[in-house]
This record gives C-alpha cells, sequence and structure tokens, in this order.
C-alpha cells in the first residue's frame, strides 16, 4: 500500500572538521532523485512509501528502515558516513504520529 510521507532532517558533523561533509549530505539529500523538495523549506523533502507488512507497527518499522536505509546510502555516496549524523523525523499518512531516528 502507498502513503504519502514527510520527512524532516537535520545534519550534523561529528567534529569540527566536518562541515564540508555535512555539506555535501545536505546537497546530496536535497536533490536525491527519489525525494521531492521544498522550494523554500531547505531540509523536508516528500514523497511515497510503498509498504508490505500488515500492522501500524510493523508498517512504522518498514518506514523508518527504508528511509533510514536511503539516508545511509546518500551518507556513504557522498563520502561522509563516518564523518556526520542525521537527525530525521518522519511523518507517514495513515501511522500515527511521527517517527524520530538517527543515521
Amino acid at each position: 500500500m502507498d502513503h504519502y510521507y514527510q520527512l524532516t532532517y537535520s545534519v550534523k558533523p561529528r567534529a569540527e572538521d566536518g562541515e564540508l561533509a555535512a555539506q555535501r549530505v545536505r546537497k546530496a539529500m536535497k536533490e536525491d532523485s527519489a525525494w521531492d523538495s521544498l522550494r523554500d523549506i531547505e531540509t523536508t523533502v516528500v514523497s511515497v512509501l510503498t509498504l508490505d507488512e500488515k500492522t501500524e507497527d510493523e508498517k512504522r518499522e518498514e518506514a523508518k528502515k527504508l528511509i533510514s536505509e536511503r539516508i545511509k546510502d546518500i551518507m556513504e555516496s557522498s563520502e561522509a558516513y563516518h564523518d556526520v549524523d542525521v537527525y530525521a523525523s518522519l511523518m507517514v499518512d495513515q501511522l500515527g504520529p511521527h517517527i524520530e531516528f538517527k543515521v
């Protein structure tokens, strides 16, 4: 079943000299083709997830896993996986309160 979602995030360097890595990840997340960027809101993206699980709790975990994996891929392709943390809040249509997590 398809679910609309909104992801807001903050990319934080793990050390003072990690700001360039954080900028690379921010840019890559904003430009990722899997997401639609909002023109005037810099760290929010929207899209649709297809979730296969049955219960609401299972779907919430599946959504978190899918988005976390995508963020991890972006961090790795930006050569910043060990240099930054991404803090995220995910709202998924029909799945209750926001899901907060860190990658």
